[in-house]
């Protein structure tokens, strides 16, 4: 999920640009280009962890008794590098 998610947003976001064509007809990045990648790709990342922390402490605590509130958004971004790992 976290992954399509990000192909599609950086996609988007890098598909009106002018495409210059380099080695073996793969198009080439300028600086400015990469880093409104990595921008988009830190404001998502952020997203899905707020999202995911709120998700986690209002719905699944009040839903499943033994699920302890998550204190921080690292521990969500931990889970979501499990489950990313576990069905990759």
């Amino acid at each position: 999920m976290l992954k399509e998610t990000l192909q599609t947003a950086i996609t988007e976001a890098l598909s009106n640009r002018n495409t210059k064509e380099g080695m073996n007809g793969v198009s080439a990045w300028n600086g400015s280009e990469a880093l409104a990648a990595f921008i988009v790709l830190i404001i998502i990342i952020l997203f899905i962890l707020i999202i995911g922390k709120f998700l986690w402490n209002v719905v699944l605590c009040r839903l499943l008794t033994i699920a302890k509130p998550a204190e921080s958004i690292w521990q969500i971004l931990g889970l979501a590098i499990l489950l990313n790992l576990i069905y990759a």
